[in-house]
């Protein structure tokens, strides 16, 4: 074994000492027969003296490229069992039209596809660890590329060394090797790998910064600037690492951040001035944790979105929504901040949830405004309604004085009956606006006063309240007023009462 041999191997194994958990499962290797995975599988089985795990190998044929991608499979089956390596090969399907649908590029969605059946070979051989070989030259080239976004210093760190997948830990052993390198080491023990022929065409971003970018920088320099580039990496990781130790961001946030869940959406809603209270930087790597958590793509992590939570964060009091991709929603509402996913995400679709087309993403209004005729209101009884149940009961009016009434129960009210005809519904989240202050309002008829909502301005699409209507007006909205003041001009009463699940006490 040559020194230079040995140089690679060592610079490999140092990354797997610090970060391949202490366990025997075995191992699995994202194998795609170019010269970084073939490199890295040859690595393993030099280190296996170290480790003491089994090798196991995944290869995804793409079909992208024809019959050279099945001749790719062909070469990675015949050398896994050369090395007496476990393979699965996993052919993919309707790979252009999951594109299409996603809004992503061919690459895209078969590296999503890869992932996820990476995810599910570990999960079925129990392997806690996946290896991919994501080289130097890939960390230089996502630097630049993130630099072009207006990147943090997070994100300018590079490539993480170890992160996780669906709680799998991926572990990348030759961060610390560039691509010419590998080859060397390749040749040095007559190893053979396959090239694929579409890294040498500038047709993507990633292939103009490694085949014009970089060889154009380093002419102008008349260096090779990524070395440079290399070094600058590391400084910048060695200074967020630093802040990462400082500042534990679980901790941090967990003080901030409320985590909700529902039928159709996850997220987390903070106070608005907690977050404007907190420094910039801290309020950025908050923001980051959540996002994190709800998986947000780092492609789409562009400055912008920041820059917009922060507007959002500054507004005095209102509502405002964006849709920042991968079905994830930033929003102000009232004294609230949230970042939201849909369960259903959608990739690509851009539109206002606030918008005439809110209906398509607040999906439960869907559901409690198209309710059937048996789930109106029409009488006094138990209604289900949704998850939401609600009592309607005729009470003595001789019991209790309307209108000195102070109920500390602030979800029940009192109305006329007389509304009940022909039924009501009960929705949840309808955009209402009300301008008059009820101290103000002239007597009118009964019927016409129950069209009136007060001076409250409620309710937004991610404050739930429960509303009374019938056809297009608003009669009544249960928990806003304390006590009825139209109800004494009635002989009969009913008391309504709408018992909430917990979890829509808070932002939904």
């Amino acid at each position: 074994m040559s020194d230079y041999t040995k140089n690679i191997i060592k610079r490999a194994s140092l990354i797997l000492k610090e970060n391949l958990p202490d366990s025997d499962s075995p191992m699995l290797v994202a194998l795609s027969g170019g010269g970084d995975s073939i490199a890295l599988a040859r690595i393993l089985i030099d280190l296996k003296k170290m480790h003491h795990r089994k090798i196991f190998a995944y290869h995804l044929e793409h079909g992208i490229r024809g019959e050279s991608s099945k001749q790719d499979a062909q070469f990675v089956e015949n050398w896994c069992e050369q090395n007496s390596i476990p393979l699965t090969i996993e052919h993919a399907h309707n790979l252009e039209e999951s594109a299409n649908d996603k809004g992503q590029s061919i690459e895209e969605a078969a590296r999503e596809y890869r992932y996820s059946g990476l995810i599910r070979e570990a999960e079925r051989i129990n392997a806690d660890v996946i290896l991919t070989g994501h080289t130097l030259d890939d960390d230089i080239e996502t630097f630049i590329l993130r630099m072009s976004t207006g990147a943090s210093l997070k994100a300018l760190s590079g490539i993480p060394v170890c992160s996780k997948i669906a709680n799998i830990l991926l572990v990348r052993p030759l961060l610390d090797c560039g691509r010419d390198e590998l080859r060397k080491y390749l040749k040095e023990n007559s190893e053979s790998w396959v090239e694929d022929e579409t890294n040498l065409q500038p047709d993507t971003l990633r292939n103009k910064v490694r085949l014009l970018v970089l060889p154009h920088l380093s002419e102008i320099f008349s260096r090779d600037v990524g070395k440079s580039i290399a070094r600058t990496i590391s400084n910048i990781k060695r200074e967020s690492d630093l802040l990462d130790t400082l500042l534990c961001d679980d901790e941090i946030a967990g003080a901030i951040w409320k985590r909700f869940e529902t039928e159709w959406k996850i997220g987390f809603v903070a106070s608005v001035s907690d977050l404007k209270n907190a420094h910039a930087a801290l309020r950025y790597r908050i923001l980051l944790w959540a996002l994190n958590e709800l998986h947000f793509p780092l492609k789409r992590r562009k400055a912008d979105i920041f820059i917009m939570a922060d507007d959002f964060i500054r507004l005095k009091g209102g509502k405002k929504s964006h849709h920042i991709g991968n079905g994830v929603f930033i929003a102000r509402s009232g004294k609230g901040f949230i970042i939201a996913c849909l369960k259903d995400k959608m990739s690509h679709e851009n539109f206002d949830p606030l918008s005439a087309d809110a209906e398509m993403y607040v999906r439960e209004l869907v559901e409690m405004t198209q309710l059937s005729d048996d789930n109106r209101i029409k009488k006094p009884g138990r209604y289900k309604i949704g998850e939401y149940e609600v009592i309607v009961e005729a009470i003595d009016t001789t019991e209790i004085n309307l209108e000195e009434s102070e109920s500390d129960d602030r979800s029940i009210e009192y109305f006329d009956p007389s509304i009940l005809d022909g039924g009501i519904e009960l929705v949840f989240g309808s955009t209402i606006t009300g301008s008059e202050k009820l101290s103000e309002k002239p007597k009118k008829d009964i019927k016409e006063e129950y069209t009136k909502l007060g001076n409250r301005a409620l309710v937004d699409f991610w404050v739930k309240w429960p509303v009374l209507k019938k056809d297009n007006d608003v009669i009544w909205i249960v928990g806003v007023c304390r006590r009825d003041m139209y109800s004494h001009t009635g002989q009969k009463v009913l008391k309504i009462s709408v018992l909430m699940p917990v979890h829509t006490k808070v932002f939904i």
